[in-house]
């Protein structure tokens, strides 16, 4: 594992540079900002759940890596006072090191965005992840909620910083969950050029109620209704997909598509059906119901994920100004491990052979090797 392990450093310190173009707020520094920062990056994911803990490991073994320790208050002392624009940039750099798109199972390639909240460091906010291949899930952007209540309000401002005409990067789908049903979130991606698709089971929603009326007469409109059915043997279920398009939901000048899947369990026989809309008009009903399932992709390879590697639901800190700082240098540490993951993962998968192996576990064996290391940063200045 030492190969891979200098590897990871070699590529945290001099491909994704966290600290350069990130500006010292402090006018002398005694400590080096990459000690401030690679601490808080990297000892979350080898198990730190606290400022304190970072502290503590900064006098142990994770003392020689690093070459000088730090208090947990002067911590959090110059976490609050770094640049949120100058984090956010750095934490997109990760992003944009990976350029494929998600490539659906009919062979159709999207680039996708998914939008939904959540809480981290005990704080509500939204976040973006860019949904790139099956290993690759970056957390792109965060913004911190003002309450309950806000998340629609608070996702909009993620969209317009990610989303807008003219970006380096241009999305193709907008993905969210049942929330997100309203006409000011269809009309904001349209406005900005994107495409969008909402999973939902609220069956009472009128455009939902029309297409369940449309669907039970298909045979009375066979070209402008798609059905298909089959068994996904993988997850043990069997599945009918109703899709058609032309659709009118009020307030939204486009005419929608919408997908609906009910899925029976092969073993329970339980049935569950949802609902897509879309303004994509060429997604399959097949398409729409992989899309509907990737929709998860932010809670399971997001949120959950981020939280099992580094911790990210617990409180960290209390203090509002580092809360929203120390989830980005979280998200930069986290986004680094599972870009270099995916990028080594055949050669990783060799060396463990067929030993059980989760990301967790093979994230703390790395990182425990990295930090009992003797002075291995070499960052670029």
């Amino acid at each position: 594992m030492a190969p891979y392990t200098a590897a990871f450093n070699g590529f945290l310190w001099n491909e994704i540079c966290p600290t350069n173009e990130l500006t010292d707020p402090r006018m002398k520094p005694r400590i080096r900002l990459e000690t401030i920062v690679g601490s808080v990056m990297l000892l979350p994911l080898a198990g730190a759940r606290s400022f304190l803990n970072i502290d503590l490991l900064l006098r142990g073994d994770a003392g020689r890596y690093f070459d000088e320790s730090v208090s947990d208050t002067h911590l959090i002392r110059v976490i609050r006072e770094l640049s949120m624009d100058e984090l956010r940039k750095i934490n997109r750099r990760v992003f944009e090191k990976d350029p494929s798109t998600y490539r659906l199972e009919s062979g159709r390639e999207l680039r996708v965005g998914l939008v939904d909240g959540t809480s981290l460091n005990k704080q509500l906010m939204s976040a973006f992840q860019a949904v790139r291949n099956d290993a690759n899930r970056t957390l792109v952007d965060f913004e911190p909620s003002h309450g309950t209540g806000h998340e629609l309000k608070t996702s909009a401002t993620l969209i317009e910083r990610n989303v807008q005409k003219g970006s380096s990067y241009q999305w193709d789908l907008i993905g969210a969950d049942g929330l997100y049903m309203t006409r000011h979130h269809f009309n904001q991606c349209l406005n900005f050029g994107v495409d969008f698709f909402v999973k939902s089971k609220e069956e009472g929603l009128t455009i939902f109620q029309e297409a369940r009326a449309l669907f039970q007469r298909r045979h009375l409109y066979p070209k402008d209704i798609e059905f298909i059915e089959g068994v996904e043997e993988k997850r043990g279920i069997s599945y009918q997909a109703f899709a058609s398009s032309g659709f009118s939901f009020e307030g939204v000048e486009r005419l929608l598509r919408v997908a609906m899947i009910t899925e029976t369990s092969i073993a329970t026989g339980e049935t569950e059906i949802f609902f897509i809309v879309t303004s994509r008009d060429d997604l399959t009903a097949l398409e729409l119901r992989e899309l509907g399932h990737l929709r998860w992709s932010i809670e399971n390879n997001g949120f959950k994920l981020f939280n099992s590697l580094s911790s990210s639901k617990h409180g960290y800190v209390k203090d509002e100004a580092a809360s929203l700082r120390l989830v980005f240098i979280l998200a930069i540490g986290f986004n680094s491990l599972l870009l270099f993951l995916h990028e080594k993962w055949n050669e990783i998968e060799k060396h463990w052979r067929k030993a059980k192996m989760t990301l967790r576990h093979l994230a703390r064996h790395l990182l425990d090797q990295l930090l009992r290391s003797s002075r291995m940063i070499k960052a670029q200045v």
